[in-house]
């Protein structure tokens, strides 16, 4: 049985007459916007709301410093406690999340992503009631486990309704919104520290203020975000039906199996699997890392108080946000390629990291520490696009998108071991090791780039196991029809472009 035949009789309805039927070009665009108005702004809000509350704790640890309040010398937290503080979040997120994925399709992403975010909530709620290293220890464990999941399911999610290439703008957009939170963080920071008044202390204000955000937001989560393409009632069979023909053959699929051992184990077969492992901990730690500290390390240069140091957040994620855009309509202009592009970025990393090393004035230090996060705040938008479409099937797709997003926390595991506050002020062994991984990680990416675009007919083995590069084989004529129609449709489009601008 054809997948439109299936889909409609899942829906209820009489399938189209013509299984091949695709929507035109203009049809397809109008489709994308019309899903993009029902996903996006939901998803980039709930998003920003997360990466507020993944980053709180550093702000927290500066906030109403002067007076002696902040959340560090409230609990009399020695460098070594307040670096296992932030690391302890990581190892329940990371042992979590290659699993979390599973359940999207166990439940359903409403479901799930909604539970997350309630769950989340309620624990970070309870940071504000914490008076003790242990007490704060145990509230990070928990909120790492809760918190376990949100991003991998939200590019799983997204799988259902993207190809590849439509998903590397919105991934970018995504990543923005990550980028924004960095500024509201800061803003709300400041704000709420002028509340400080112990023993209701400015960081017990700002973690019940962002606890009760995601948990009204997560249970409005459970009705607002739809779920796959064949349950939303609000697009058309045929729709429907066209979306499931332009994706991908292997493109997750809500009715395939939720485990499948085969798409599993070809996983760790694929060499670019461990490629894209090994630059994934790299950037974490060498580029992104940084971030995760970032109040600390402008605090350490010592020209603004804690107040101005929350603010002085803004700035790199203004300019992250403007990166981010750059990147976007770079590939979807198809400019330059995915890899090119992520090699200059993380040259843009290595120059900031020798410019603080070698620049002393205060202000020239921030700049660089600005060149640097805005840098590598674009690596893995640009690269998840890629990784996706190395993948084969739903359950394959479940697995390998929980894993890399695992090893990315890294970053929070090793980072604040990196630029631990005995560094400061100037953190030279730290920027030194941070550019060393950088470089590695622009090592390790020339072969991965050239397993996943280059020619591989001479290397059998490697054209086997190469997800990324092999044929389709099961059977599915209806798509490689479909895809000639899509093409024709395209090609037909561009040569009444050309036509009319030669009347023109």
């Amino acid at each position: 049985m054809s997948s439109a035949s299936s889909l409609a009789e899942k829906r209820g309805v009489e399938p189209s007459s013509s299984p091949t039927s695709l929507l035109a070009a203009d049809e397809h665009a109008r489709l994308l916007r019309k899903i993009d108005w029902r996903i996006l702004p939901w998803v980039y809000l709930t998003y920003c709301i997360m990466r507020i509350d993944v980053g709180n704790i550093s702000n927290a640890g500066v906030m109403n410093s002067e007076t002696g309040h902040s959340l560090r010398q409230v609990l009399h937290l020695s460098p070594q406690q307040w670096a296992t503080v932030i690391i302890v979040f990581y190892p329940t997120y990371m042992a979590f999340e290659p699993v979390s994925t599973y359940f999207i399709r166990i439940t359903s992403p409403s479901q799930w992503i909604g539970r997350i975010m309630c769950t989340w909530a309620i624990v970070m709620c309870c940071m504000a009631a914490v008076t003790s290293y242990g007490g704060l220890i145990t509230c990070r464990v928990l909120i790492g486990a809760a918190e376990a999941g949100y991003f991998p399911c939200i590019v799983y999610h997204w799988s259902f309704w993207y190809d590849s290439d439509e998903l590397a703008p919105r991934m970018l957009g995504l990543y923005a919104a990550g980028a924004a939170a960095g500024a509201a963080s800061g803003f709300l920071s400041w704000a709420i520290s002028f509340a400080n008044s112990p023993p209701m202390y400015g960081w017990r204000f700002l973690f019940i203020i962002e606890g009760l955000i995601p948990l009204v937001l997560g249970v409005a989560t459970f009705w607002v975000l739809p779920d796959f393409p064949s349950t939303s009632q609000w697009l058309t069979t045929s729709e429907v039906e066209h979306l499931s023909l332009h994706l991908h053959k292997f493109a997750p699929h809500e009715t395939a199996k939720v485990f499948d051992r085969r798409q599993s184990l070809a996983i760790f077969q694929d060499p670019t699997y461990y490629l894209f492992t090994l630059v994934w901990v790299l950037q974490a730690v060498g580029g992104y890392g940084i971030s995760l500290v970032l109040p600390q390390i402008v605090s350490d240069m010592g020209f603004v108080g804690s107040a101005a140091t929350n603010l002085l957040q803004l700035p790199p994620a203004a300019f992250t946000i403007l990166f981010l855009f750059f990147c976007a309509e770079v590939l979807r202009r198809k400019l330059v390629n995915a890899f090119a592009l992520v090699l200059g970025m993380f040259t843009l990393v290595i120059v900031g990291y020798i410019l603080l090393l070698k620049v002393d004035a205060p202000g020239g230090r921030y700049v660089a520490v600005v060149l640097v996060t805005s840098a590598a705040g674009v690596i893995y938008p640009c690269l998840w696009p890629r990784r996706i479409q190395a993948l084969r099937g739903t359950a394959g797709a479940a697995l390998g998108i929980g894993l890399h997003n695992a090893s990315a926390q890294l970053s929070g595991l090793l980072g604040p071991q990196l630029f631990r506050s005995d560094y400061a002020p100037r953190y030279v062994n730290s920027f030194i090791a941070a550019s060393v991984l950088i470089g590695s990680a622009m090592i390790a990416l020339v072969p991965l780039w050239w397993l996943l675009d280059g020619d591989l007919s001479a290397y059998p083995w490697l054209a086997k196991h190469v997800q990324a590069q092999t044929h389709h084989h099961e059977g599915d004529d209806e798509r490689d029809v479909v895809a000639e129609v899509w093409a024709s449709e395209e090609r037909r489009l561009e040569h009444e472009k050309e036509q009319d601008g030669a009347r023109v």
